[in-house]
């Protein structure tokens, strides 16, 4: 048997137990670890200090919280804890509390700022962020993934790695540099302390000739640094070079492309697109037109059993690929469903003057419609229907539209209507739903202005 003494801490006691320091991908971190979590309704910002002042950010963890910023290896700092700061069970420490930190020598690390970054254009400096830790020689190896062969080193995706040196383990997961998609083009080996600094960070400038930009053999780019002597110590940025600027919309059965040049923003002309499946198949080829614009309609008709998943486009000796599963737009938080015509012909828009009243109020609205290509639908009959807050009917009307394709729809609220929300629909003459309309009926006192008038003459 096993007897292990464990101590419960206190619910109306809180204290800090603990506080720790190190290292993260280059920013200095201090751990402050509580007898109980921490209360998330407060505002830790006013609460903690360190001295000399450093800018940090604030993160919750199960039982306290960390700070992360800009603090120096070597550095001494105070830490000071307001005695406001309370647990969840309502205890605060009572006392400010103090206590000295301090950050030891920082490992060896090496990393690309921007882990998503991908494009880069060159008409611009042609700069990458790096985030470089004590060490003073890097080496830059520029690979290129050719045109044809972009999905599957995709596919074939980023490899875990590591390494251990004086009980310390390092490991990474980069893209391989793999003879089998493409060829490294250059190697430098270059001194830390060259790069110009921006910020925290090194810039890496990468030119022309190192990128071969006026080579026939197009594709992207795999820029991998990695410490002198250390290949352990290394990272992997995937780019493209290119000032043609790429936004496609894929609808169910055709993909929408917008070209611009990075640079300027204007419409590129010209431009050669082409559509490559998922298994690798050219199923499309065009050219953008004076405004920068290309489609590929039919898509199931043209190409049946292809999906598309990648886009590249030539414009003389600039390239550029947009790839779907790399630079998709996250669009759940949106409502990007569209319009759901139900199968009808025509579309209505509901509009009042407002959307709040009060009881005894007149609601003005009206109603437009036309035909999904803009045309005027004559004047046809439709109906009116307001629901009231309980679900129930409340008002129904009838009305022709005008010839204009409008119609307007006025009622009156009783003083003893209900308060709530009501609806205003729009129907068919056989009772489809159309359109419709949220107010809300409520009991509020209206805005009133005062205004004096004076005149430089006697009224």
């Amino acid at each position: 048997d096993i007897t292990v003494d464990i101590g419960i801490p206190a619910r109306n006691e809180m204290a800090i137990s603990e506080i720790t320091t190190e290292f993260e991908e280059g920013e200095g971190v201090i751990y402050v670890f509580t007898s109980q979590p921490v209360k998330q309704a407060q505002s830790l910002k006013g609460m903690i200090t360190t001295e000399p002042v450093t800018a940090f950010e604030i993160s919750y963890l199960s039982s306290g919280f960390k700070l992360k910023g800009a603090f120096a290896e070597d550095q001494i700092y105070q830490l000071t804890v307001s005695g406001k700061l309370q647990g969840i069970f309502g205890p605060s420490l009572g006392e400010d509390y103090q206590q000295t930190v301090n950050f030891g020598a920082m490992k060896p690390f090496i990393a690309f700022s921007e882990d998503n970054a991908m494009y880069l254009t060159p008409k611009g400096k042609s700069n990458i962020a790096l985030r470089i830790i004590n060490i003073p020689k890097i080496k830059i190896t520029v690979y290129k993934v050719y045109d044809n062969n972009i999905q599957h080193f995709l596919r074939n995706g980023k490899e875990w790695d590591w390494y251990e040196q004086d009980g310390d383990y390092y490991e990474n997961y980069n893209y391989g540099l793999s003879e089998d998609y493409g060829s490294i083009i250059s190697t430098k080996i270059i001194e830390t302390r060259s790069l110009p600094r921006y910020g925290t960070d090194k810039l890496l400038h990468l030119n022309a000739d190192e990128l071969q930009l006026s080579s026939s053999r197009k594709g992207l780019y795999a820029i991998k640094v990695e410490a002198e002597g250390k290949r352990w110590l290394n990272d992997v940025q995937l780019i493209a070079v290119s000032n043609i600027g790429l936004i496609a919309h894929k609808g169910t059965d055709e993909i929408f492309v917008a070209v611009r040049s990075i640079a300027t923003a204007k419409p590129l002309n010209n431009v050669r697109i082409k559509f490559i499946s998922k298994n690798n198949q050219q199923v499309y080829e065009t050219t953008t037109n004076s405004e920068g614009i290309a489609r590929f309609s039919n898509m199931q008709s043209s190409a049946p059993g292809f999906t598309v998943s990648l886009i590249t486009a030539h414009l003389d000796d600039d390239y550029n690929a947009l790839i779907f599963s790399q630079s998709k737009v996250e669009t759940s938080r949106f409502d990007v469903g569209g319009k759901y015509t139900a199968g009808l012909n025509y579309d209505v828009y509901l509009y009042g003057d407002r959307n709040l009243f009060r009881p005894g109020d007149t609601v003005n609205c009206n109603a437009i419609m036309r035909s999904f290509n803009w045309e005027l639908p004559g004047e046809i009959p439709i109906k009116f229907r307001v629901i009231s807050p309980d679900g129930r009917d409340f008002l129904k009307s009838r009305a022709t539209l005008n010839s204009y394709g409008a119609a307007a729809f006025t009622f009156p609220v009783p003083v003893t209507a209900l308060t709530g929300t009501y609806i205003i629909e729009v129907q068919s003459s056989t009772d489809v739903l159309l359109s419709s309309w949220r107010i809300s009926v409520e009991e509020f006192m209206p805005d009133r202005i005062k205004v004096d008038v004076k005149t430089n003459k006697p009224v």
